[in-house]
C-alpha cells in the first residue's frame, strides 16, 4: 500500500521590529570641529561666564552669560539671557493662552531681546507645579500636558524671534520645598513620579530644543543630598537615556551648586562636566571664573575629566551656540572658531519656527 506524506505548510515567523530610538550623541559635524582643539581650548568651550558690564551683556542686566575664559576675553556676540530679560508676563498668568497667543507674544519678546545682544535664552519653564508650591508663578501650571504644550509654543515663538530656547529645570522642580534659585531645595517625589509628571513636558521639549538646563535642587528621587546637575543619574540616564535629549545640558548658576555642596568652584564645575553638563554657567568675580578655568584645565590635564568628556560637552556646546535663527538675522562670528559664522545644525529633532 502506498504511504502518503501530508505537508503541513509553514508560515515564515513574522519579524518584529521597534522604531530605532533617535541617537543622543552630538553631530559628527560638531564633534569633529571640537576634536582638533586643544586641551586649554576644549576648557573655555565648556565655560560661558558673566562678561563685564561693557562687553555683550552690556544691554543685558549683571547676570547674562556671553564671555569665554582663555581665549583673551569674550568670543564673538553670543549671549545667554535669564528668562526675566523677555519681560513677559508670570508664567502662572500665561498658562491659560492659546498656542498661538503664546507662540506671538514669545516671537515679540524674542525679537526685541534678540535687539539688546542676546542668542539665547532660559526659557520657556517647563516645571510642572503643585498647590501653593515654591515655583508656581514662573509655572504653566499642575497638568503636565498643559505645562508641554504651552511649553512647546512658546519655544517655537522665541525660534522665531531669533532666540535658541533653553527650558529648565530638569527633571523639574514643581513640587520643590523652596525656591531652588534662592536656597537649599528638595524635590520630595520619587523617581515613578517624576517620570510620571514632571518629566513630560521635557519629554515633547527634548526633540525641539537645543539646550535644557538642569537643576541645583536635591531630589529623593535620587540620592537626597546632591544637586540634579551634579549626578549622572540625571545628566545621562534620565535626560538623555529617558527623553532622547542630544542637545546641551545647561548647569544652574554656579555660584548656587557651591552654595548647596559648600565645595570649591572649580571643583563644583569639574563634577559637574563629569555627570554630564556640556556648558556651565559661572558667576562671580573674573578672579574666580579664571579660578574655575584652571581648575577644569588641570583635571583634564591630569586625566580626571577625560577628553572624549571635553569633546562631547564641548561638541554639543558648539551646536547650541549655532542654535538656527530667522532667515536675514546678523549672525556676527562663530564663537568656536575665528572663520565667519555659518548655519549650524538644526537642533535636535528641528525645532523649526512653527514649532
Amino acid at each position: 500500500m502506498a504511504t502518503t506524506t501530508s505537508r503541513t505548510a509553514t508560515t515564515p515567523a513574522r519579524r518584529v521590529t521597534t522604531p530605532a530610538r533617535p541617537s543622543t550623541k552630538p553631530p559628527e559635524e560638531a564633534l569633529a570641529a571640537v576634536r582638533k582643539l586643544s586641551l586649554k581650548a576644549l576648557a573655555a568651550r565648556v565655560l560661558v561666564v558673566a562678561a563685564p558690564g561693557d562687553g555683550p551683556t552690556a544691554r543685558l542686566g549683571p547676570r547674562a552669560w556671553g564671555g569665554v575664559l582663555g581665549t583673551g576675553g569674550p568670543a564673538g556676540p553670543w549671549v545667554l539671557a535669564r528668562a526675566d530679560e523677555l519681560g513677559l508676563p508670570p508664567a502662572s498668568r500665561r498658562g491659560d493662552q492659546s498656542a498661538a497667543q503664546l507662540r506671538d507674544a514669545a516671537e515679540r519678546a524674542a525679537r526685541a531681546l534678540r535687539a539688546r545682544g542676546a542668542r539665547a535664552v532660559l526659557a520657556p519653564p517647563a516645571d510642572v507645579s503643585v498647590p501653593a508650591g515654591a515655583v508656581a508663578p514662573r509655572s504653566f501650571g499642575q497638568d503636565p500636558a498643559r505645562v508641554a504644550r504651552a511649553a512647546r509654543a512658546e519655544a517655537a515663538g522665541l525660534v522665531r524671534g531669533g532666540l535658541a530656547p533653553v527650558p529648565g529645570s530638569f527633571p523639574g522642580e514643581g513640587a520643590a520645598s523652596a525656591d531652588p534659585d534662592a536656597t537649599t531645595a528638595t524635590v520630595g517625589q520619587g523617581l515613578p513620579q517624576l517620570r510620571r509628571r514632571d518629566l513630560a513636558p521635557f519629554r515633547a521639549l527634548a526633540p525641539r530644543v537645543p539646550g535644557i538646563q538642569v537643576s541645583n535642587a536635591l531630589y529623593a528621587a535620587f540620592d537626597g543630598v546632591t544637586p540634579a546637575a551634579l549626578l549622572p543619574e540625571a545628566d545621562v540616564r534620565l535626560l538623555r537615556g529617558e527623553t532622547g535629549f542630544a542637545g546641551a545640558a545647561v548647569s544652574p548658576e554656579l555660584g548656587a551648586l557651591v552654595q548647596v555642596t559648600r565645595r570649591p568652584p572649580g571643583a563644583v564645575a569639574v563634577d559637574a562636566l563629569r555627570a554630564g553638563i556640556d556648558l556651565v554657567l559661572v558667576d562671580g568675580t573674573a578672579a574666580d571664573a579664571r579660578g574655575v578655568f584652571r581648575a577644569v584645565l588641570a583635571a583634564a590635564t591630569k586625566g580626571a575629566l577625560p577628553r572624549a568628556r571635553l569633546e562631547d560637552a564641548a561638541a554639543r556646546a558648539l551646536v547650541l551656540r549655532r542654535a538656527p535663527t530667522p532667515p536675514g538675522a546678523p549672525t556676527g562670528r562663530d564663537p568656536a572658531s575665528a572663520r565667519p559664522r555659518t548655519p549650524g545644525p538644526t537642533p535636535p529633532g528641528g525645532l523649526t519656527p512653527g514649532g
